[in-house]
């Protein structure tokens, strides 16, 4: 598993753990431009809107797990 600490050779900045909430994934979701071009993550943001009523819980899940493991 990657992390960001072993990527810096000096002392890594503490990341303040501001939890992102699920209300704040909607509301990006909802802000994208609607485009079936896909992102880095080989997602558009089409297929992003068609399943956003299913997906806050789990992606809030994991940017915060994300955010507070450093990784």
């Amino acid at each position: 598993m990657f992390s960001l600490k072993e990527s810096f050779p000096y002392e890594f900045p503490q990341i303040i753990n501001i939890p992102i909430t699920e209300t704040q994934v909607i509301r990006t979701i909802s802000s994208l431009k609607n485009t079936t071009s896909c992102g880095f993550g080989g997602l558009s943001s089409k297929a992003l809107e068609l399943c956003s009523s299913h997906i806050p819980q789990p992606i809030t899940f994991i940017f915060n797990k994300s955010l507070n493991c450093s990784i």
